[in-house]
């Protein structure tokens, strides 16, 4: 009889837990389509915009943290600087996450954006060049021959134009 219960129990765990990333995905599906909705029908609610990427960004943390190994997670974790640079204005915790990109998802497309973004916010969020050129050139380096790498070598360029020119 306790081999029973066991074995039940041990049954039901195995389908809660192999459920569990196939409702994340459903919970995030939903909390995107909550903020689409919120984007066009309360487009002057700023702080229930605000409410609902900060929900968002969360759910897409928390799937990270719970599925690191998943083929999504580098994509969410992406979505979720995104969340913080654009809706919430919180450049720092947008660092913070794209720096988290770079050192669990090296080599990897969503390390290629996260590069991209970390640059772009040192030169225009908070003016730091020197900072947005190291970002740059790692991706150039790391990322030589893919299409982007033209677009920021330009970027490169403008940037050593301005330094020189100050």
């Amino acid at each position: 009889m306790n081999f029973f219960r066991l074995y039940v129990l041990l049954f039901v765990c195995i389908g809660i837990f192999s459920c569990s990333e196939k409702n994340d995905y459903k919970n995030i599906s939903n909390l995107e389509l909550k903020l689409r909705m919120a984007n066009t029908e309360d487009s002057n609610d700023s702080l229930k915009i605000k409410a609902n990427a900060s929900e968002l960004m969360t759910a897409y943390q928390q799937y990270v943290i719970q599925n690191p190994d998943s083929i999504m997670s580098s994509e969410f974790l992406c979505r979720a600087g995104g969340i913080a640079e654009g809706y919430l204005k919180n450049q720092k915790e947008a660092l913070q996450i794209y720096e988290s990109v770079i050192e669990k998802y090296p080599e990897s497309q969503a390390e290629m954006l996260a590069l991209n973004r970390l640059g772009y916010i040192h030169r225009y969020h908070l003016q730091e060049p020197e900072k947005a050129s190291k970002y740059y050139q790692t991706f150039i380096q790391k990322y030589p021959f893919t299409a982007q790498s033209m677009q920021v070598r330009l970027i490169l360029d403008s940037i050593q134009k301005e330094t020189s020119n100050k």
